[in-house]
């Protein structure tokens, strides 16, 4: 079973170094009064995980709720 694990996570990874070789062109942010440049990919990941910070925090949220 370790070894099915290891080639999964290998897959993933190259998944993820793909995806990274594909986006790295560089985009614009206008925020209100703050411009910034930064790799499509670094600004993907940003959104992903800040997703996953709002799903978090309401999860939580709610099962504290209905204690």
């Amino acid at each position: 079973m370790s070894k099915f694990k290891a080639i999964i996570a290998i897959l993933i990874l190259l998944i993820i170094i793909i995806f990274t070789y594909q986006n790295m062109e560089m985009v614009s942010i206008s925020f209100l009064f703050w411009n910034a440049e930064v790799s499509r990919a670094l600004l993907m990941l940003f959104c992903f995980l800040s997703g996953i910070l709002v799903a978090s925090l309401i999860s939580f949220s709610n099962k504290n709720r209905y204690r």
